[in-house]
């Protein structure tokens, strides 16, 4: 992936930066800047499967990032993050439960926002769908309050509104009908060009269509969803499809059967690295 050897370029090029001689400000807005490469390398790393790498950058962005809290928030919930997708959801949940306490005083409510959204993806993974919920329940009341002008840290700005981050749990937990509105409002407020996102959301939306018995519609969400995961050069959007796989197998119609087992093939395909 070409992104990820960028970033891995400029994080290194970053190091060696820090090295040289500078005023203490200058250091120090330098070493955040550093972090927040080191973060986007790590992440950029695991979306395509490279755990190994991914851990290290984002150890790499925390040693950099302390002072701040929000920013040491950042790094704890991309990794969190990482490592709920890849198997590990109690080590997820405990960083984002040290994120949500080194913030407990910051004035930027998005920061609680997605930290509880995380939260609650984790505790479903355990098993806790009574927590799960109650955590959804405490980010959608965060969102409302978070002011989009106040300029929350990249991280945390990502997830804008939360629509998105709250739809995909509330589909696991069979809540369809408030997942399709926020799915859809996620939809319409997401720009072509991101293409990620729109694929992420799109494969929400199929889902909650096929497990509702819209068939007609899913089917070609479902082909939308697949069109979009092409042009995206990520495993972790490619694991996301098992949910919609698990929901089309489930339908005794042929054209759901088939693409069941399109999605497989795209799910195990081998991703190209760069």
């Amino acid at each position: 992936m070409v992104a990820r050897e960028a970033l891995v370029a400029m994080a290194a090029t970053g190091e060696r930066l820090l090295t040289t001689r500078c005023t203490d400000d200058v250091r120090h807005r330098m070493r955040y800047a550093v972090a927040d490469v080191h973060r986007l390398a790590g992440w950029a790393s695991g979306d395509v499967g490279l755990t190994d790498h991914c851990r290290w950058h984002m150890h790499q962005a925390l040693d950099h990032a302390q002072g701040s809290p929000d920013r040491v928030a950042q790094v704890l919930a991309a990794a969190g993050d990482m490592e709920k997708h890849y198997g590990a959801p109690n080590d997820a949940l405990k960083l984002f439960q040290l994120a949500l306490v080194g913030t407990a005083t910051s004035h930027d409510p998005r920061i609680g926002a997605v930290l509880h959204g995380l939260s609650a993806s984790a505790f479903l993974t355990l098993g806790h769908p009574d927590k799960a919920r109650a955590e959804l329940s405490e980010s959608r009341a965060m969102f409302s309050d978070a002011d989009d002008t106040a300029g929350s840290l990249p991280f945390f700005a990502f997830y804008g509104p939360g629509h998105g981050l709250l739809a995909a749990t509330m589909t696991k937990l069979a809540d369809y009908e408030r997942a399709r509105t926020d799915v859809r409002q996620a939809l319409n407020n997401r720009p072509d060009y991101d293409v990620r996102c729109n694929a992420l959301d799109t494969i929400v939306l199929a889902t909650i269509l096929i497990n509702a018995g819209e068939l007609r519609e899913g089917i070609s969400e479902t082909r939308r969803a697949l069109g979009l995961v092409a042009e995206v050069g990520s495993q972790r959007v490619r694991d996301r499809l098992k949910p919609l796989q698990r929901a089309l197998f489930a339908r005794r119609d042929s054209t759901c059967r088939d693409l069941a087992h399109r999605v497989a093939t795209v799910r195990n395909g081998a991703l190209q690295l760069a």
